[in-house]
């Protein structure tokens, strides 16, 4: 399946430091790989400041302009239409808003090469092969459940990707963690590739930029209710900063949080052990509508395993 569009991207860059071009792009536009970023930049199409004949390496510096071409040569896809259900929330004609569940890869990948929701996005509406990445435009975790915003038009993929760029997309998450917390906070640690370990990720003193904010919604008696928002949009953020300062999610496996208190119930216990994902869940998620321009809010239930462990705790701290 081909993409057939061209589409410019341009934004002013937002940044305290002078990252390199390719990598500043490809954390903007995150539906791109760096490799793929930096086959454009080779090719001409992209532009810092009007200049074409810029590399990789370039240095980006705060208001700096960046325009990106992408045509359909540099977006070829083969994402097979697959009947997999939706949970759409809203829709309208220029997005879709989504409940994506636990288990749900987002799009394809090396480790993965169908059954995702790129895949059922291509079913249930053919027309988003002319969106880039299906119109995809942020990304949750497999075992992350809750709300994504799906882009339908070119205009509303560009106008979202300059928001999430502005940082005026607030998508709020709720996280049951492992231990107690004193009160809410901000991590502000960067974030890059584990040294070891491949598919996870670690605070690392020269990663990307990270800022998570937190504050807890409820205590139990081994753990916390969280409400999380962020700041940036770093792969894992949520689940390495909140490991950071040894408070792991629960059920996360990478980031050891398959701890289980000694003095717990048997009823939580056991609902500990059959939660077979981080207990993250993408609650609400708030941005302005890109036609209307009116801010448009959405909220989304607990899927019936996080609800399930919460009445667990709700239980074992009576």
């Amino acid at each position: 399946m081909k993409t057939s569009f061209e589409e410019y991207y341009t934004f002013c860059a937002i940044t305290n430091d002078q990252p390199r071009l390719d990598s500043y792009v490809t954390s903007v536009l995150k539906i791109y790989s760096r490799a793929k970023i930096s086959d454009l930049i080779s090719s001409g199409k992209v532009s810092l400041n009007n200049n074409k004949k810029v590399k990789a390496r370039e240095k980006v510096k705060h208001k700096d302009i960046i325009t990106i071409l992408v045509t359909a040569e540099s977006n070829k896809l083969n994402w097979q239409a697959q009947n997999i259900p939706l949970n759409i929330v809203f829709e309208d004609d220029h997005i879709l808003v989504i409940n994506k569940p636990a288990g749900l890869t987002v799009h394809p990948g090396a480790g993965q090469t169908d059954s995702t929701l790129a895949n059922a996005l291509a079913n249930y509406d053919d027309s988003l092969i002319n969106i880039p990445r299906m119109g995809i435009v942020h990304r949750l975790d497999k075992d992350t459940s809750g709300l994504m915003v799906v882009a339908k038009t070119l205009a509303a993929h560009q106008d979202i990707i300059t928001q999430l760029q502005q940082r005026s997309v607030t998508r709020t998450y709720h996280a049951i963690i492992v231990g107690s917390l004193i009160a809410g906070g901000t991590i502000n640690a960067p974030i890059g590739r584990h040294k070891t370990l491949r598919t996870a990720m670690a605070v690392v003193p020269h990663g990307k930029e990270a800022i998570t904010h937190y504050r807890i919604i409820k205590k139990y008696r081994f753990h916390n209710l969280l409400k999380v928002n962020l700041e940036t949009g770093r792969t894992h953020q949520i689940r390495v900063h909140l490991a950071h300062i040894k408070h792991p999610i629960v059920g996360d496996k990478t980031y050891r949080g398959n701890v289980i208190a000694n003095l717990a119930s048997e009823t939580l216990k056991n609902s500990l052990k059959q939660l077979f994902r981080q207990a993250l869940h993408a609650k609400e998620l708030a941005l302005v509508h890109p036609f209307s321009k009116k801010k448009i809010s959405f909220s989304s239930e607990y899927p019936t395993d996080f609800a399930t462990l919460v009445k667990s705790l709700e239980k074992d701290s009576e």
